[in-house]
């Protein structure tokens, strides 16, 4: 079998963390230069730290992680996210991702009480100790509310400074979505996720709430994504500053910090899994990772 260079921690040096990024390109179809503007513009996440095998110049094999921390069922819990898991097509089946990970988990182990990823092969992981987390989404009537004359929120421009410096200085203060289950920062995450113009078409702003505000609307639903707020706003505020007429919501995460007791829970059944490594207790409780912290 052909011998690789091993190295991990390496996110400060440069040039071989721009080694890495063709493989990015090569596995998900992710443009060296996204990444390059991802770390210019000050999104990388500086606990982000790679296992990777080198031909050369050349990353043939990695897995990362970094630090997740969560609120589970009121706790702070201390967790690792996973991602960045990738083969080169010309190297797999070598059973190289499989050294990479089982080396990773054992640092995870000593660090942090429990490591969470999200795939689309969650038969992968299982041999590693994970376990499949049920995902939902949670719907729930609302009253009716009136039309408003004008919305008193604005799209946000994510490539213009000024938009994003507000984006920044709300997650410097960032109040967690819920407190069953949600992360404690995921600023990084959210920021990748923003070059998909999906997610660029439903960021908005309530200067009224100076709070960040992450929807979409389907006729008389609204689909709420996120909220990233110093001070969480109500519901009934975030209602009135939308302003339009809603008869149900949508949430893309638990919500239990938005007053909703009576909802309906939805299974996710398409889309990466969310899977869970460690004693952290979250079977058979619902939850949902916001798709804006994807990872």
């Amino acid at each position: 079998m052909q011998r690789f260079d091993y190295r991990s921690g390496y996110s400060n040096d440069e040039t071989r963390r721009e080694y890495l990024y063709p493989l990015f390109e090569a596995v998900f179809g992710i443009p060296v230069e996204v990444l390059k503007d991802f770390h210019q513009r000050g999104f990388w996440n500086p606990t982000y730290c790679p296992y990777t095998l080198f031909d050369g110049e050349m990353a043939v094999a990695n897995a990362s992680m970094f630090s997740l921390p969560m609120r589970i069922k009121g706790r702070r819990v201390s967790a690792a996210g996973i991602q960045s898991v990738m083969t080169h097509p010309e190297h797999r089946g070598q059973g190289l991702m499989k050294k990479l990970v089982a080396k990773m988990l054992e640092e995870i182990d000593q660090e942090f009480e429990a490591a969470f990823l999200q795939t689309e092969s969650p038969a992968l992981y299982t041999p590693f100790g994970f376990r499949v987390v049920e995902e939902h989404r949670f719907l729930a009537p609302l009253r009716p509310v009136p039309a408003q004359e004008t919305q008193k929120v604005r799209k946000i421009n994510f490539f213009k400074e000024a938009d994003l410096e507000i984006v920044r200085e709300l997650f410097r203060q960032y109040e967690p979505l819920s407190h069953e289950f949600a992360p404690l920062d995921h600023a990084s995450s959210f920021y990748l996720n923003l070059y998909n113009p999906f997610f660029q078409e439903r960021l908005h702003y309530s200067e009224a709430l100076h709070a960040v505000v992450v929807f979409e609307t389907d006729g008389e639903t609204l689909r709420l994504f996120d909220v990233v707020a110093a001070k969480l706003p109500s519901l009934d505020e975030i209602l009135a500053q939308i302003g339009l007429p809603f008869s149900r919501i949508e949430f893309s995460f638990f919500p239990d910090r938005f007053g909703i007791t009576a909802y309906e829970a939805v299974p996710m059944t398409t889309g990466n899994r969310l899977m869970v490594r460690g004693p952290v207790g979250l079977e058979p409780e619902l939850c949902k990772l916001p798709i804006t912290a994807a990872f």
